[in-house]
């Protein structure tokens, strides 16, 4: 199986809509004649909305509802899978965090149980993948760190996902053989990796001419000027001018919409 995934953070959870207007036909990008599955998540307060379903050959892809107020909509495709299985189409829920994955999507070797994660995290693992086990292992190493303040909470995300990535049995080690890169997020802070998978990601400081809004009495379209946002793009070619590439094998930490941090792994 092959997946692919996006990212849309927003400063505005109002003006997630006027940004997806923009990245829309970007969240679809891996989709086959047949076999293909997709998932999409979002927030309604702190709580994770999930939504995947299999899409019919020659379908526009996963059909999202007429409004979304969030902070961070997350987008995943599956292709080359049937039947369908919701439990192993990305995006992987775990509380708070919700994580969609690119690359080589890998039946686990094994029970999450052969693994450092603690038993009232990994009875929460329902699918089949080493992609969901990933986010309960990441999410066994951030969580004695969840009470921490910000900024050390946010150095907390790169280390336990760092941690995750290069376990002593390397089922998440970034060896030659390793096609997958990860995104993951809480609703408000991501954190990803490249494991010899590039990514694509574009901040924007303002949108200049909105069209999704219904414009202003002159017809025109509008601008928010206020808006930040940071998209992050499984695509193989830069989206269109602004975007840069996620070199592979790297470490990127999305503190608030508009910025990225990125680091070696």
């Amino acid at each position: 199986m092959r997946a692919c995934a996006a990212l849309v953070t927003v400063s505005d959870p109002l003006l997630m809509d006027c940004a997806l207007a923009r990245y829309r036909p970007l969240l679809t990008p891996c989709q086959a004649p047949e076999g293909s599955h997709a998932g999409a998540a979002w927030y309604e307060g702190d709580s994770p909305v999930l939504i995947r379903e299999p899409v019919a050959a020659g379908a526009a892809g996963l059909r999202f509802p007429a409004r979304i107020l969030s902070r961070q909509l997350f987008a995943g495709m599956v292709s080359g899978a049937r039947p369908f299985r919701a439990e192993d189409t990305p995006p992987f829920r775990f509380r708070s965090l919700v994580m969609v994955v690119s690359g080589a999507l890998e039946a686990a070797a094994g029970p999450a149980s052969r693994l450092a994660i603690p038993l009232h995290i990994s009875r929460n693992v329902a699918g089949n993948t080493v992609a969901e086990q990933l986010l309960h292992q990441f999410a066994s190493f951030l969580w004695p760190s969840r009470d921490l303040p910000l900024p050390q909470q946010l150095n907390a995300f790169g280390e336990a996902l760092r941690a995750t990535l290069t376990l002593e049995d390397h089922w998440f080690s970034s060896d030659l053989g390793r096609d997958l890169a990860v995104i993951i997020g809480d609703g408000r802070r991501a954190v990803g990796a490249t494991l010899n998978r590039p990514l694509w990601f574009e901040r924007l400081q303002g949108l200049e001419s909105c069209t999704a809004c219904g414009g202003d009495p002159d017809g025109q379209p509008l601008r928010h000027a206020t808006l930040r946002c940071t998209a992050v793009v499984d695509a193989p070619q830069a989206p269109g001018p602004g975007w840069t590439a996620l070199e592979q094998n790297r470490l990127f930490l999305i503190p608030r919409p508009g910025d990225i941090e990125v680091s070696r792994l």
